[in-house]
């Protein structure tokens, strides 16, 4: 007859995908936001980030918690508070809305275009045959 001598039984909390990647998001956003609070600075009205400051908080205690539902909720809060304030902040750097807003500037630039585009460099328009060294 077999005896059983010594037993151990392991049991872990199992978390849903959901839940996983709701966390995972939402910890991944506020681990994005505390820094870029803290570069805007004084560029922001304080209330405003008072606001955005206030969610984050709420998000992170929400993640101590297991409810999906409710760390959801959270991010979604602190999205469009900070959106609301990313759109300020987008108004007072081009406050003509529009693309190319510097003097000077061809409208359809992406790029820095208060000194060109170029740098200060030279760019040549060549045409090319690449060569293959093994078929020599």
């Amino acid at each position: 007859m077999l005896t059983q001598k010594n037993y151990m039984k392991l049991e872990f909390p199992a978390r849903s995908v959901n839940e996983g990647f709701a966390r995972a998001a939402a910890a991944a956003f506020a681990a994005q936001l505390d820094p870029t609070l803290e570069e805007l600075g004084d560029k922001v009205d304080a209330a405003e980030k008072a606001e955005v400051e206030s969610k984050l908080n709420e998000l992170k205690e929400t993640l101590k918690g297991s409810d999906t539902a409710a760390i959801k909720a959270a991010t979604e809060a602190l999205t469009q508070v900070f959106y609301k304030l990313s759109e300020k902040m987008y108004q007072q750097a081009n406050p003509q809305g529009q693309p190319g807003a510097n003097p000077g500037c061809d409208p359809n630039c992406q790029g820095d275009c208060g000194n060109g585009g170029d740098n200060g460099q030279q760019y040549y328009d060549a045409d090319y045959t690449v060569v293959d060294d093994d078929k020599k």
